[in-house]
């Protein structure tokens, strides 16, 4: 094989003849060459595996957990282990005391909780081997000057082959009970949520304020013509003029003048439950209006078939008539939720 080399600071082309050995022999000083690099490359990530390793151990664990420099006590990560060990059994102890507290405030409102959130189990216990402390509870501390209050037990020392595995585990473990505690709170805000709004949708509020009760739901003399008729509604004496307010959110239904109910409005409330104001002077709504609880919508008057400035307030349920009372004031708050649209 003959090289030609042409360079214009040459004066002439030159010839390199190139035989079969000399090709032979720079491939074979290639391959050694490649083959040492690689040699070299290896021995240096052998060399060096425990320091990495120890550094991605770091990286993973956390802050808690520091990795020890060469040469330094080998019982240094062993004893950060122990520590992130205990710090998982308080926060185990934690998350005992809030399901203490999550189960009086349900049994408090009368909330069950859904079974499958119950699947984990009680936070305070847990089971496998993760470290010495993992699976009981914090051990206390004492302030400067005061004894530790009484401990024993048998010694259960820390595995080291199982530490990592272990606590890796139960912080996954501890991890899904979190979920599962948060599920369980987000159920139980909306239901306090849905709570709250139906007490302000249901009629729980004195339509006037200071109300003297003049004619009660039922059965009475019709103060016209003296004869036994059912009053379905709730008479409150009031001068004209009094503020006329919503008993509960909703919506207007309808605004009109009627022969024996006067000027009137009427509110929906949602879940067939809806009340009536009557006999009104003035009206400050229309029809459609969204309003809100003790928002004023009507004033008293003498209007249609009456004998006096009075409110006349009707609580109907799917178009029936009920007895105002039970849903008015802090009494008939419990028989109006029940009455209420649920999810």
């Amino acid at each position: 094989m003959q090289i030609i080399l042409v360079h214009p600071r040459l004066s002439k082309a030159r010839t390199i003849t190139v035989s079969r050995g000399m090709l032979a022999a720079g491939v074979a000083a290639l391959v050694l060459i490649l083959a040492v690099g690689s040699g070299l490359l290896s021995w240096a990530t052998l060399r060096h595996a425990d320091e990495l390793r120890a550094r991605l151990a770091g990286s993973w664990l956390g802050a808690t957990v520091a990795v020890p420099a060469p040469g330094a006590d080998p019982n240094y990560v062993r004893q950060n282990i122990d520590a992130l060990a205990v710090r998982l059994g308080q926060i185990q102890a934690q998350l005992a005391g809030l399901d203490a507290l999550g189960d009086r405030l349900v049994a408090t409102i009368g909330w069950k909780v859904p079974d499958p959130l119950r699947s984990g189990g009680g936070a305070g216990i847990v089971k496998g081997r993760a470290g010495a402390d993992a699976h009981r509870p914090a051990p206390a501390t004492s302030m400067p000057g005061k004894p530790l209050p009484g401990q024993g037990g048998p010694y259960a020392p820390l595995l080291p082959e199982r530490s990592l595995i272990g606590l890796a585990l139960e912080i996954e473990r501890v991890s899904g009970d979190l979920d599962r505690r948060l599920d369980q709170w987000s159920l139980l805000e909306a239901d306090l949520l849905y709570q709250s709004v139906a007490t302000k949708l249901v009629p729980t509020r004195d339509p006037v304020r200071e109300p003297a009760l003049g004619s009660a739901y039922g059965w009475r003399s019709d103060p016209f013509t003296g004869k036994a008729a059912l009053h379905e509604g709730l008479d409150f004496n009031a001068p004209e003029g009094t503020p006329i307010l919503a008993a509960g959110a909703g919506s207007v239904a309808s605004v009109g003048t009627h022969p024996a109910y006067g000027r009137m409005v009427d509110l929906d409330h949602g879940g067939g439950v809806s009340t009536r104001y009557a006999h009104a002077s003035r009206i400050h709504v229309r029809q459609g209006d969204i309003v809100r609880q003790d928002q004023l919508i009507a004033e008293v008057g003498t209007t249609g078939r009456s004998t006096g400035p009075h409110l006349h307030f009707e609580v109907r349920v799917n178009g029936e008539s009920r007895n105002p009372l039970p849903f008015l004031g802090e009494a008939g708050r419990g028989n109006a939720l029940a009455l209420a649209p649920r999810r």
